[in-house]
């Protein structure tokens, strides 16, 4: 057995010292440290993935029961270890005099793998760590935590959708066009498709909903997206996305899904904290749900308000609304370029999500922010919003839900009406409208015209959502290997070596 689940076996639960049963038992490890205590008395600290064992290793008893008198075999077999080789021990349970549980070694050691590589108990440099990853988590067990806590947190996600009948799909990852959310995507070349350009999936939106329209009422999937775009402490290319659609699930029904999602993960992170040390306490407010709610159109007027007093969001579906988004941005110091969608964006993200610390849902943007959404007209308004909810936890976004759009009529007119507010004409002064029908996706049009059933789509991403729950503040932190930055330079690195 390993030296972790050795130290916590049932093995262990007898008071007194001495040898606590005659049975032998054999365990396994990684030299953690070693000490001499005499000319005949050594001890082993063993280390494996699930804690630390100590062996001890007395040379009247080990020589007694091999028959091997030489104090010179003794002393061969206690330097042969070091420092970070795996070993096999075999002995008995034994509790020390200080009432230390341990093994009592009936033979010498066993090397199973020589650690070849200086052995350090401390690694401080960040560029070492961050290219050595195995060294760091030799060095410091609690640097697993956060790939443990994501093993967890995923369990608990699965078991959420599983209690509920839900079924776990995969969707394809490699595509013609790339859709389901406004991304840059990575493209590649198959040996079959020798002249056709291929993406990585962004999202796997538009195929869950496929599914959708084929009689699947409840799905989900957790799997990879590639976005080709920058890498800071909250984004990597590469991540890990789960998005789930439930047929005549609507707003308020994802929000309390949401809620109960992020509650057994808190209570999922709380119970880990004896095992994994650096896991910190959960948000109580995540522990117990119900969070605020903010609408999106009065929240934004009344914070711009501060800065430009009397400003009231104007009317989006016109070019004197992009001039006047675009003058407010200007005013604002911000940049202002794009779409009018990429400005609103803009807005949000410096007078409104920085304020939400605590858990808070920001509801109902204006239609044009989200495309694949239903839409409505608010009482009393003439801005067309999405029925869309975004959760914020202390300025991050985590989770984006909507009631999907399932009229296709509907879609082409939004599919339509983005194309024409992502396009700016040469002068910048408003969007042009030009744009071409196959830009549109007409084949999930097709789809829709099949008959999609009213259906809540939710989406998450898990990363930042681990980074979370394990109290980190880089998304390098949770990735096995860090960000595609890491990744990149231990590809340099074994080159230079080759080289």
């Amino acid at each position: 057995m390993s030296a972790g689940s050795f130290k916590t076996s049932q093995l262990s639960r007898t008071d007194g010292t001495g040898i606590l049963q005659n049975e032998e038992v054999t365990i396994y490890g990684r030299v953690k440290s070693k000490r001499k205590s005499g000319s005949s008395l050594g001890f082993l600290d063993l280390e494996s993935g699930e804690g630390c064992g100590q062996c001890v290793l007395n040379f009247k008893i080990i020589t007694d029961r091999s028959k091997a008198s030489s104090q010179l075999r003794w002393n061969s077999g206690w330097s042969q270890p070091r420092l970070g080789d795996w070993l096999a021990v075999k002995g008995v349970p034994y509790r020390t005099p200080a009432g230390e549980f341990s093994l009592l070694a009936t033979e010498l050691p066993q090397l199973y793998s020589p650690n070849l590589q200086p052995f350090s108990t401390e690694v401080t440099n960040p560029e070492t760590r961050s290219r050595n990853r195995h060294a760091e988590r030799i060095a410091h067990p609690s640097a697993r935590d956060p790939i443990i806590l994501r093993h967890k947190l995923f369990k608990t996600l699965r078991q959420f959708f599983f209690d509920r009948n839900f079924v776990e799909v995969s969707t394809p990852l490699l595509m013609a066009n790339a859709g389901g959310a406004a991304a840059r995507p990575f493209e590649t070349r198959a040996t079959e498709f020798a002249d056709m350009t291929l993406a990585f999936r962004i999202a796997p939106e538009l195929f869950l909903k496929r599914l959708t329209v084929g009689n699947m009422d409840k799905i989900f999937e957790i799997g990879p997206a590639f976005r080709n775009e920058g890498v800071d402490s909250t984004h990597n290319p590469e991540f890990t996305i789960c998005e789930f659609y439930q047929m005549f699930a609507d707003l308020p029904q994802l929000i309390s899904m949401t809620e109960d999602i992020f509650t057994n993960m808190a209570r999922t992170a709380k119970d880990s904290r004896s095992a994994l040390e650096s896991v910190p306490e959960p948000n109580e407010i995540l522990l117990n749900g119900h969070y605020t709610q903010v609408q999106f159109i009065p929240a934004l007027e009344s914070a711009v308000q501060k800065a430009i007093p009397n400003w009231r969001l104007p009317e989006l579906t016109s070019p004197d609304g992009y001039r006047s988004l675009k003058e407010t941005c200007s005013e604002l110091s911000l940049a202002g370029a794009g779409s009018i969608s990429g400005m609103l964006d803009q807005l949000s993200s410096s007078f409104l999500e920085p304020t939400f610390e605590e858990p808070t849902w920001l509801v109902h943007h204006p239609a044009c922010m989200a495309p694949l959404a239903k839409s409505f007209f608010p009482e009393a308004s003439n801005i067309s919003v999405a029925a869309r909810a975004e959760l914020f936890i202390g300025g991050r976004e985590y989770v984006n839900c909507y009631e999907e759009e399932n009229s296709p009529f509907e879609q082409r007119q939004k599919f339509e009406q983005q194309l024409y507010t992502q396009t700016s004409s040469p002068n910048d002064d408003a969007p042009s409208n030009r744009y071409q029908s196959e830009s549109i996706d007409e084949n999930y049009i097709n789809v829709m015209e099949w008959g999609m059933p009213p259906t809540g789509g939710w989406g998450c991403g898990l990363d930042r959502l681990v980074m979370l729950f394990a109290g980190k503040h880089r998304i390098a932190d949770v990735l096995p290997f860090g960000t595609l930055t890491n990744v990149v330079g231990l590809g340099n690195q074994s080159r230079k070596k080759k080289e």
